[in-house]
């Protein structure tokens, strides 16, 4: 995928859901969001046993999180 392709799925995601926020659409597409601490890493996207996660680190401010 390239960046207008990402671009024109993030859109289409945007409209099918009715939102912008974030958090509600990874509600909307069953994603979990789960904080940890880690060293290095803001963050990570991974998938287990057909569950999908996104791993925030902890220590990120508010802004940062989301």
């Amino acid at each position: 995928m390239n960046v207008l392709q990402i671009a024109q799925k993030a859109d289409d995601l945007i409209v099918k859901h009715n939102t912008r926020n974030p958090l509600e659409l990874l509600d909307e597409l069953n994603i979990t969001v789960v904080q940890r601490y880690m060293k290095k890493l803001k963050g990570c996207f991974m998938v287990l046993n057909r569950n999908a996660y996104i791993i925030l680190n902890n220590t990120l401010d508010e802004y940062e999180a989301v």
